[in-house]
This record gives C-alpha cells, structure tokens and sequence, in this order.
C-alpha cells in the first residue's frame, strides 16, 4: 500500500533539518542498522551516511535531542496511528526504527528473515521517505 502526504511535511522537514544540525556532523558511537552495533559514521564518495541509524528514536537526548523528538514524532504521529488503527483495529506498537540517508545497497531479500511478531508474516513495516528523491540520486 502507497500512502502519500500521510506525514505533513513541515514534520518531515524538521526531521531532516535536525538529522542536519546534529546527527550527520556528529562524530560519536551511534547504534547502527545492519550490524546493531555502536560506530562512527561511514560516508560514500558523494558524502552520504552509508551506516543507516538503528533507532532514531532512542538516541542519546543529550546529544541528538531535536532529531530524536522529530523520530519520534514521525513515528507515532496521529495520521500514523489512525492508518495502523485501520489496518488492525488496535494502537501500532514501534518495534524497530531506522534512519537511513545514504544508500546501503542491501541485497534483495524480505524483512521477514529479520524482523517478523510471533506470528510470522504479520508484522507490518513503513517505509517514510523524509523527502523526495530522484531516481538518478546517489
């Protein structure tokens, strides 16, 4: 399913303008998406975070504040909660979180192998482009 608009943009906006002002030019241990571990950032030729982000919305609020708030918000915002609500007549439960602004070039595979509720294969994932991207971005 393709939900376009469903987060307001000034949100998105501040989520970028925060991930700006804090998190790229940062140079501490941050929780990182394909290996769960705490590490520096690693930029491609073109100066994009390779490492995506494990959990924006738990990062240190001493450090990342104002781009954690704006996960977050991204996160549990109210159009968010009334699509989920939808979908599964129940609140949506945040199990993972990921920030990504570079391109990991993640080989073709299915979230399922690694991410999945006790059920398997009825988790259901968001991808949020936080702005638009051409189809010739690097």
């Amino acid at each position: 399913m393709v939900v376009r608009n469903l987060i307001p943009n000034q949100v998105l906006d501040e989520a970028n303008s925060a991930f700006d002002a804090e998190a790229i030019s940062s140079n501490r241990f941050i929780y990182r998406q394909a290996t769960a571990n705490p590490e520096r950032h690693i930029f491609t030729q073109h100066g994009f975070m390779l490492n995506s982000i494990l959990n924006p919305q738990s990062l240190n609020p001493r450090y990342f504040s104002k781009f954690r708030q704006s996960a977050e918000k991204i996160l549990t915002h109210q159009f968010m909660q009334k699509l989920l609500n939808i979908i599964f007549s129940e609140q949506g439960k945040c199990v993972q979180g990921m920030y990504f602004h570079g391109n990991p070039a993640t080989w073709a595979h299915q979230d399922t192998y690694y991410l999945d509720s006790e059920h398997i294969g009825t988790m259901v994932g968001a991808w949020i482009a936080t702005e638009d991207i051409t189809l010739d971005a690097w």
